[in-house]
């Protein structure tokens, strides 16, 4: 790591989040934890980077100690997190739509494509046996703007997003859904998010940019939301 807790490498697409009023209910504004693919393993509250600064108040720290217990446990929110894999074999984070999914990552990049270039989608599921199916990376520069990463191309170029993907909240809803999948499906996944309790949780953007031009960090509110959910149902 760096001096701060930040890397720089290809971050996970961050969909921003239209709150509810009732959004604001779901998290203790006094609890702050930040999280990202490459998060340093620091003690919750306790982790800093260029531009931010966790927060949690002295008596509320012994809350957490489960959470601190678990080793990389910002890295288990992230929605590049994937299983370690067994016997060299990839193994499925979630089951969703008839189909394995290796991270969140995979699941929402391959909707993008699902209406109109279905063999393509499915290219982002497990069972393909692709060469994207198992790293996040690869799924990210399958499913962005240019449909490759780090030089190696990833999508042909005569297939394009479909023209829907990002109309009203659709693309909120499929990661909500492929969120929802993985945190109820995975235990580990599951463990993390309840051990965070009431805390406030927000995505922090790697950027190169300078300080003053960097984008704001994103309130998770879906996976609170969930979080939410979770709780009721235990």
């Amino acid at each position: 790591e760096t001096e701060t807790d930040i890397d720089e490498d290809p971050e996970e697409e961050v969909v921003m989040q239209t709150p509810t009023p009732e959004d604001e209910n779901l998290f203790n504004d006094d609890i702050v934890f930040y999280f990202h693919s490459g998060s340093a393993n620091k003690k919750p509250g306790k982790a800093t980077g260029k531009t931010i600064q966790e927060k949690i108040k002295d008596e509320d720290i012994s809350k957490f100690k489960e959470l601190e217990k678990i080793k990389d446990w910002r890295k288990v929110l992230s929605n590049f997190y994937t299983k370690p894999k067994e016997d060299e074999k990839v193994v499925p984070l979630f089951e969703l739509d008839g189909l394995k999914w290796a991270s969140v990552e995979h699941y929402y990049h391959a909707n993008k494509f699902k209406k109109n270039n279905p063999d393509f989608y499915r290219l982002f599921a497990i069972n393909s046996g692709s060469q994207i199916m198992d790293d996040p990376k690869k799924a990210l520069g399958a499913g962005g703007k240019t449909g490759r990463i780090k030089g190696k191309q990833f999508r042909p170029r005569e297939i394009v997003m479909d023209e829907d993907f990002e109309d009203g909240k659709n693309k909120e809803i499929v990661m909500e859904k492929g969120q929802q999948a993985k945190f109820e499906q995975d235990e580990l996944a599951k463990q993390v998010l309840l051990a965070t309790k009431d805390a406030k949780l927000v995505h922090y953007i790697k950027s190169r940019a300078k300080a003053e031009e960097r984008p704001d960090p994103v309130v998770f509110y879906d996976t609170m939301r969930i979080r939410h959910r979770l709780k009721k149902k235990n």
